[in-house]
């Protein structure tokens, strides 16, 4: 099916892809082998492929797929030890739609947070921003000065939009927050690509014009960093990445002119190689064949960057700190009535990279926070609606490199701790949903020619969701390619309503601010 094509979909049902893979081969645990699911949206879901254990490994997802339509694509990299054949099922579930059942549906809501308010109907159009598919549905972004962009029509009824962002990061850039400068790579003549720094920052434009930028969650694919600790677990978002939404309606009046407009993206500081691309969502006004509107504030975003660094030969101490902001108003006159619609967008990044003993002993720290506020009110300047979406994910990965246990000159000893955390707060003016999700990671490998000899390793995960009404927490420990715990509660402690006073305390505060 054609990658221009537009969706239309339909609320009388609710839409699940479980996928399943028949036993794998045994391979060497390549992190870089994705599976991506795709139709006219480029992307509907997007996963790695969970590393085998024991000479092979069955894998299984459910994706919830009821704002998108289907068709399966696989893409992946492999090296010389990680061929193999790979058998995957792909079956649609159909359930009947259930307003009441689906907003006290938790599972939909363990992971990443819909940003666009719980009772919204599903877009009229879904419209796909993304390559021909002469390399697959996405663009490739290689370098920092490149960007891809698509023409694209949008009806003259459309009253609401919002745009999706889709990215993932391979190459010298998959673990782009631990990628020193390019001056630690010349100083010490390292044979690497992976520098320029670690910060990243993914934007769009809308015919030249700044509309919007993220700081992807760090998602560690299946087997990266240590691949023992991904056995049977897998990190944060890696069997669904995360999107990443956009509210466009205050540029409606830049839009509704009945021609082709520019949707573009780029990577700030990236590297090879980044695939990128969104789908537009659109709300149709069926009263209306025409739609009136106009942009009111357009802010250029507020940047403020500071870049530190102390280099002694194969030591050195590299830091980042940025802040964006950018605010945007725009009217919409349809009939639903004169609306307008503001949307403030802010993220903050910390991060710093440091080698000691030599370059042997490398730590990484990051922490990022993002808040997104779209407000709408009426001509009369009633509020009308009011959703605040806030993530915070915090990093750290410890790496000590050791002589290995034969003094082998050929092979060495990587002794690594991972600890990496999301946490997501959703404020719709109605309800208040907080998402927490955490993995710690130790372990140790001996490695020779990039084959793991030896190694143990464990892996900790804690899920909790909270809402006004509900609770829902999940622990799972993994020690040795072995679940060793879990253990899931229905239960709201004391400890829980205090994390939600805490948040809601802080959005109150945040908001006040402002």
């Amino acid at each position: 099916m054609s990658s221009s094509a537009i969706h239309s979909p339909t609320p009388s049902t609710d839409l699940l892809l479980p996928l399943h893979t028949l036993p794998l081969p045994a391979a060497y645990r390549r992190r870089g082998l994705m599976l991506y699911l795709t139709y006219a949206p480029p992307r509907v879901a997007i996963s790695t492929i969970v590393s085998p254990a024991c000479g092979s490994a069955e894998w299984s997802y459910f994706a919830p797929v009821r704002r998108s339509r289907v068709h399966p694509e696989s893409s992946g990299m492999f090296g010389k030890t990680s061929l193999g054949i790979y058998h995957i099922n792909v079956t649609l579930i159909f359930y009947e739609f259930n307003p009441i059942a689906s907003n006290l549906k938790i599972s939909n809501r363990l992971g990443f947070v819909d940003s666009q308010k719980r009772d919204q109907t599903p877009a009229d159009l879904i419209i796909p921003v993304c390559d021909g598919g002469n390399r697959g549905f996405w663009f490739m972004i290689e370098n920092p000065r490149e960007t891809y962009s698509k023409g694209i029509q949008i009806p003259s009824n459309t009253r609401q939009i919002v745009l999706e962002l889709y990215v993932s990061f391979h190459g010298n850039d998959e673990f782009w927050y631990s990628n020193p400068p390019n001056s630690y790579i010349r100083t010490n003549n390292l044979a690497t690509g992976r520098g320029n720094g670690a910060y990243r920052e993914v934007f769009v434009k809308i015919d030249g014009r700044y509309v919007g930028s993220e700081v992807p969650f760090p998602v560690i694919f299946t087997g990266g960093i240590n691949p023992l600790f991904w056995e049977p677990v897998v990190a944060i978002g890696a069997f669904n990445l995360p999107s990443y939404d956009m509210d466009l309606t205050p540029f409606l009046g830049l839009l509704l002119d009945g021609k082709s407009h520019e949707f573009a993206f780029g990577v700030n500081d990236g590297i090879s190689y980044w695939l990128v691309d969104a789908n537009l969502h659109l709300w149709l006004d069926h009263g209306s064949s025409n739609v009136e509107a106009g942009s009111r504030l357009y802010d250029s975003p507020s940047r403020h960057m500071m870049r530190q660094e102390q280099l002694e030969q194969l030591d050195g101490s590299f830091k980042v700190e940025a802040e964006v902001s950018s605010e945007y108003d725009g009217w919409v006159r349809s009939s639903k009535g004169n609306l307008t619609t503001m949307v403030k967008s802010m993220f903050k990044v910390d991060s710093l990279v440091r080698f000691e003993k030599n370059g042997t002993y490398k730590r990484v720290e990051q922490r990022v926070k993002t808040e997104r506020i779209v407000e709408v009110t009426s001509e009369s300047g009633k509020p009308v609606n009011r959703v605040v979406h806030q993530r915070t994910y915090p990093l750290t990965v410890i790496t000590s490199t050791l002589r290995g246990l034969t003094n082998d000159k050929d092979t060495y000893m990587l002794v690594t701790n991972v600890s990496h955390a999301l946490n997501e707060t959703h404020s719709d003016g109605e309800a208040l949903i907080q998402v927490y999700s955490r993995q710690d990671s130790e372990g140790w490998m001996e490695v020779e020619d990039h084959n793991v000899l030896a190694g143990e390793a464990s892996t900790k995960q804690s899920l909790s969701y909270i809402d006004e009404f509900s609770c829902y927490s999940r622990t799972i420990v993994a020690a040795n390619g072995e679940i060793a715990q879990d253990s899931s509660s229905d239960s709201c402690t004391s400890s829980s309503f205090s994390e939600l006073n805490t948040i809601e305390q802080l959005i109150i505060t945040n908001v006040k601010s402002r």
